[in-house]
């Protein structure tokens, strides 16, 4: 690619307006995992594996594609998710792009250009163990915030946002499962007692209330 198109700008415009409008925040997100993770199929289209864009030509090229967007947008937004669970990436061997650096090397790229243009940013971390690994992307004190993503807990089993090895820096849960109404509202109280900023729940778990 050498820009974004129109339509990327245009959808970003609804987005904010739609904000605006509702008072609902919306938390856009940039990349998936899926991106270098092999060609799988989407629709009608053959989607992921991008290796290129994780050496270093690809990720300053990819970078400045992104310039306009970020600097039109990344203040309008609360927080921009730079990579969705980056941490599952499984590019083929022949690729030669690894997960450290590369992937980690792209997003201190990306969080670099957001905080550019006074946008704050955050990444979908799978599992909390991972929390401490991005703390060199991550910058609380420009509005950063982590977030983490939980499957198969049960209510009364999230651990203590400070014990995820980022002292008291701001955590989100951004994706949760849930298997019942009960349990949402159980992990709304259990997130709040524990010291998470927020929680958003995902069907995954196979209740889809929420």
């Amino acid at each position: 690619p050498i820009a974004l198109r129109e339509g990327v700008f245009e959808a970003t415009r609804a987005i904010i307006d739609a904000q605006e409008r509702t008072g609902v925040k919306v938390v856009p997100v940039l990349f998936d995992f899926h991106i270098l993770n092999s060609i799988r199929q989407e629709g009608g289209a053959l989607t992921g594996e991008h290796p290129e864009f994780f050496t270093e030509e690809g990720r300053k090229s990819l970078v400045e594609i992104f310039r306009p967007w970020m600097q039109e947008y990344a203040s309008q937004f609360e927080l921009i998710d730079l990579f969705n669970e980056p941490e599952n990436v499984s590019p083929e061997p022949d690729a030669k792009v690894l997960y450290n650096p590369d992937v980690l090397l792209f997003l201190g790229s990306f969080a670099d250009l957001a905080h550019q243009y006074n946008g704050s940013i955050t990444v979908g971390i799978n599992k909390p163990e991972n929390v401490y690994r991005y703390q060199e992307i991550i910058q609380p004190e420009l509005g950063d915030v982590y977030s983490v993503h939980f499957y198969g807990v049960s209510p009364g089993r999230l651990p203590n946002a400070g014990e995820l090895g980022v002292g008291n820096a701001p955590v989100r849960i951004t994706e949760i499962g849930a298997k019942s109404q009960g349990d949402v509202i159980a992990f709304m109280q259990e997130a709040w007692e524990k010291g998470y900023t927020g929680i958003s729940f995902w069907p995954q778990d196979g209740f889809t209330y929420e």
